[in-house]
């Protein structure tokens, strides 16, 4: 289980707030490491050939997440982000200025004007020290294709805000696989990939007749993944190593932002 790579935390430290986020982050993602762990076994499981002695036997895959699923994935996104929002505002706060409603962590498309979205052009922001400036735009970089890669983040915390993120999308590789038939047949099948989209279950086709069975004969191993779902960021991508990649970019950020108070 992936745990929390944030060292001891001391209440009198200055970025003792956002570093807890980013512990807190990793607990919805133990969490998830879970739920995740139960669902795959169940999928697992229904690959297995069982006797039946009426119907025949049809698999269907994709099934078995929690309700609250998606609200625990959103979780700890908004814990990565609101780490780097509240060490932010913490050290606007010691450049002597104050935080006010519009304040948060700036995330741009490109890199193109950043410092000017720092500033906020006509109607002025508040501002960290330029250290802390320099550091956000030339070391974390905090745009598409940036050093530290966070714009992710910033991608996934927003369409959080205004719809559901599905963890649903199970991609599912089955090796290869010996079908005995009822009548003593046996077939036997190369492997392929299944997609239960979105929470859609997706029926895999194996049917085994009365007395029939199916199993992974060993030769490759049967494996199972959970990305983000088509049409959401990071598609395609596993959930819970794109999490872990995140924390540690957002550690990495609040530990560069440290050394140049």
């Amino acid at each position: 289980m992936i745990k929390s790579p944030v060292e001891s935390l001391e209440t009198t430290d200055l970025f003792f707030g956002p570093f807890l986020k980013v512990d807190r982050a990793y607990q919805h993602i133990a969490e998830l490491e879970t739920i995740f762990g139960v669902f795959l076994a169940t999928n697992q499981n229904l690959l297995a050939g069982e006797p039946h002695h009426d119907v025949g036997k049809e698999t269907v895959l994709g099934q078995g997440f929690p309700i609250h699923t998606a609200a625990v994935l959103g979780d700890a996104i908004h814990n990565l982000r609101a780490a780097l929002d509240h060490a932010y505002c913490i050290l606007i706060e010691q450049n002597s200025q104050v935080v006010d409603d519009g304040t948060y962590f700036p995330f741009l498309k490109d890199g193109k004007g950043l410092k000017g979205t720092i500033y906020g052009g006509k109607k002025p922001k508040p501002v960290p020290n330029s250290k802390i400036i320099r550091c956000i735009v030339e070391d974390i970089q905090p745009y598409t294709g940036g050093k530290l890669s966070l714009y992710d983040l910033h991608l996934l915390d927003r369409t959080d805000k205004h719809r559901v993120l599905i963890p649903t999308a199970l991609t599912m590789t089955v090796g290869v696989l010996e079908i005995t038939t009822a009548a003593g047949k046996v077939i036997t099948w190369e492997g392929g990939t299944f997609v239960a989209d979105h929470g859609k279950p997706h029926t895999s086709g194996f049917f085994s007749a009365p007395g029939g069975t199916i199993k992974d004969k060993g030769d490759t191993q049967t494996s199972f993944d959970i990305s983000f779902g088509e049409g959401q960021p990071c598609q395609g991508e596993a959930v819970i190593p794109k999490l872990h990649d995140l924390g540690l970019s957002v550690i990495a950020a609040l530990k560069l932002l440290e050394t140049r108070m």
